[in-house]
């Protein structure tokens, strides 16, 4: 594999610019990854009455016909047009949409990342389409998900290997999404007196905003008449909401810049969607400090620990939501509880620090360069620090052979073997081996003599996996290295 130029261009496709979920993460992305070492770029293929995303490059195509037929030649040619110009070593699709034209658009030499960002539709999984999308899959080198559940919905879907098929979560910058008690002298003027219910999404059939309508009418007729509730969002059924959320007293808040201080201002999230991928709305209130209430949405378990950072409930049960909802309510001691439980289990997994060094690891792995990296951020003297080991999380890794976890109260911790082909493996898919050679403190080189001898495995190649598991470690915030 020819060595990539340095810094290394990243474009990252959308289809519109609009300041929603994934469009918003992609912002962030390029911001938290620009210059470091790399040059990112954003681009929108398609014109927006309401651009407020600031992409770098806007293809300003006009939204018609053909595109929903599902392919607009226009764009083709304008996004190969853009790429013969910018000649990107990277090219990250940030979902289907735009995957169908980077990968058309694709030029020889250049790595095709597809970030599945949501569960396919059902069109998608029909037989026709999906022989459509094995054939793109082929111009693709590597499909990053959101989540577990749609890692193996790609390789159940498209026939992918596990080698093709890497999982980093989405993540949120936790100096932006803050609790309540953090924000001091900052905290909006606005928060009311009363217990806040909020709602945060597109106003949506899929989003399902009458299950939020109903949960308030159901705590109203239990009597809880100051109860405060607003929908944050705007979106097709707007209009058709409005009466009955003014007989309730739901503020409809319509699409807002200040979402962060918003949930802030609130005590309780309930979210009702009945498809995503990852929803980014449950990392920002579990860093606010906010206890969920949540369907079984692709992502939501990942997120939400059930029982201790909020609820999770059926994906069609609405009686459960507004039944958890009614409980948290009811309890302040298990809202703080929870809230706080859901501010610490973000931080550690799903912080927009961590997602893009899992991004940068990815970029340097596709472009052959991830002992560079590893040898300028660890060097093979450096020693490892565990703390409070009883104390470590669950966390997924991005591997592809385990070479030692530890078992926890809630789980396990892999101490990954990770080459340039990535692969998730889940925390109960490998057995215990060693993790009483860092247990202490101990040089990498010493744990790498001991793991070589133990696996039969080439030196080199040891050391630059312990290493890499090392860095995983202070990543989660387990290990020092030093």
């Amino acid at each position: 594999m020819a060595t990539a130029r340095s810094p290394a261009h990243v474009l990252h496709i959308l289809p519109l610019d609009l300041a929603r979920g994934a469009q918003t993460y992609a912002g962030a992305l390029r911001d938290a990854l620009d210059g470091r070492p790399d040059e990112h770029r954003t681009l929108t293929i398609f014109g927006s009455e309401s651009a407020i995303l600031d992409a770098d490059i806007c293809l300003a195509i006009a939204p018609g016909r053909a595109r929903q037929r599902g392919l607009d030649p226009r764009a083709v040619v304008a996004l190969a047009r853009t790429q013969r110009r910018l000649r990107p070593d990277v090219v990250v699709a940030h979902g289907g949409e735009p995957l169908k034209y980077a990968a058309l658009a694709k030029r020889r030499g250049q790595r095709l990342v597809y970030l599945k960002i949501g569960e396919s539709s059902g069109d998608v999984r029909s037989s026709a389409q999906r022989r459509l999308y094995r054939l793109l899959m082929k111009r693709v080198d590597l499909v990053v998900c959101v989540a577990d559940e749609l890692a193996t919905e790609a390789r159940a879907l498209f026939g992918l290997s596990g080698d093709r098929i890497a999982v980093i979560p989405n993540g949120r910058d936790p100096e932006q999404y803050r609790p309540r008690d953090s924000t001091g002298a900052e905290a909006s003027d606005a928060v009311p007196d009363e217990l806040m219910l909020v709602w945060v999404g597109n106003l949506n059939e899929g989003k399902r905003p009458d299950w939020f309508i109903h949960v308030v009418r159901q705590l109203r007729e239990q009597g809880h008449a100051g109860l405060g509730a607003r929908m944050i969002g705007d979106g097709p059924l707007e209009g058709s909401l409005r009466t009955e959320c003014e007989s309730l007293g739901i503020e409809l808040m319509g699409r807002r810049s200040d979402v962060a201080q918003l949930l802030v201002d609130s005590d309780i999230l309930a979210f009702t969607s009945v498809s995503e991928g990852m929803p980014g709305v449950l990392i920002e209130a579990g860093l606010c400090g906010l206890p969920v209430v949540t369907t079984e949405v692709s992502g939501a378990r990942t997120v939400v620990h059930d029982g201790e950072t909020g609820f999770v409930v059926g994906l069609h049960d609405r009686s459960a939501l507004a039944a958890r909802v009614a409980e948290l309510v009811a309890d302040p001691a298990l809202r703080q509880r929870m809230g706080a439980a859901a501010r610490q289990r973000c931080l550690q997994r799903f912080t927009l620090q961590a997602g893009a060094r899992s991004w940068q690891q990815t970029i340097d792995s596709l472009l052959g360069r991830s002992d560079a990296v590893i040898a300028s951020s660890i060097g093979a003297g450096a020693s490892l620090d565990t703390k409070e080991p009883l104390k470590i999380e669950p966390a997924t890794v991005l591997v592809s052979a385990a070479v030692a976890f530890r078992r926890t109260p809630g789980g396990s911790v892999i101490i990954a073997r990770c080459g340039p082909s990535l692969e998730p493996i889940r925390l109960d898919a490998t057995g215990p081996l060693i993790w009483d050679l860092i247990d202490g403190e101990r040089s990498l080189g010493a744990i790498a003599d001991t793991l070589t001898k133990r696996l039969g495995a080439d030196p080199e190649v040891v050391l630059r996996d312990v290493a890499l598991a090392a860095r995983h470690l202070c990543d989660l915030g387990v290990a020092v290295a030093r």
